[in-house]
């Protein structure tokens, strides 16, 4: 009888254990805490090497800190904290110097060469509704418009249309991938994707729904847009000449 109760005590302390373990997400990597007292206890070195500029050192260290930390972004969710991504200020200013600026448009031959930013409120928004009444049709919930993930893609589309290629893939240092445009933006979306377009020659009126439909008869477009993962979009729209630039960025929260 001792005995089972001695064992029965080791496996109740086990679980107790067991279930005080939980992970959060920094810099996309799950690292183990400990709840305690309503406090999210972390192993400072883990901490230091999944977070840039966190000092090494021994013992734990309350999660909480990174929240008056200014290059952290901080997700929370149900007064824990969930996702934590780092946010480099100096990169990101790098990243609103770099943008093009808007061209004095003249009516000769040259300034339509030269890439035009102009108010494309309503290609944006038509692509935001067409991309949920597709989700609808195929179980998905819609996605809600998220002006982070709009300035990491209207960011990403000027690019593309001032340096004159398409790809995912930019070329300037530090802001290569979609996540990387993402996290610049001030985005803490814990997964992120990416569909891009380019049309030549056709009218902004049938810009949102030419994309759409593309993306759609594009498989590996086709599930990113209807990933139920997802739960936030922002679209973005640059142009050079006749030549117009589509970036659909998606995020999970």
């Amino acid at each position: 009888m001792k005995r089972s109760l001695v064992f029965l005590g080791i496996f109740l302390l086990l679980m107790g254990a067991w279930a005080s373990a939980q992970t959060v997400r920094i810099q996309g990597k799950e690292l183990p805490y400990r709840l305690k007292n309503g406090r999210q206890w972390i192993s400072r070195a883990l901490l230091a090497e999944a977070f840039p500029g966190f000092a090494d050192g021994e013992g734990d260290v309350d999660l909480a800190v990174l929240i008056n930390d200014p290059n952290a972004r901080v997700m929370r969710r149900n007064g824990l904290i969930v996702s934590v991504r780092y946010y480099d200020r100096a990169m990101a200013a790098l990243y609103r110097e770099n943008k093009p600026q808007t061209q004095e448009r003249s009516p000769d031959s040259k300034a339509q060469a030269e890439t035009q930013i102009g108010d494309y409120r309503a290609i944006m928004d038509e692509i935001v509704r067409l991309s949920n009444i597709e989700r609808e049709k195929n179980g998905a919930l819609p996605l809600e418009a998220d002006p982070l993930l709009e300035a990491a893609a209207t960011g990403h589309s000027e690019e593309m249309a001032e340096l004159e290629y398409f790809s995912h893939t930019s070329p300037t240092p530090g802001r290569e991938t979609p996540s990387q445009r993402i996290s610049l933006a001030g985005s803490a979306a814990r997964a992120t994707g990416e569909n891009i377009a380019v049309f030549d020659g056709h009218s902004e009126a049938s810009l949102a729904e030419k994309a759409v439909v593309g993306w759609m008869n594009s498989p590996p477009h086709r599930r990113n847009l209807l990933d139920p993962m997802f739960t936030h979009i922002g679209i973005g729209v640059g142009r050079k000449g006749k030549s117009y630039y589509l970036t659909q960025n998606f995020g999970a929260y």
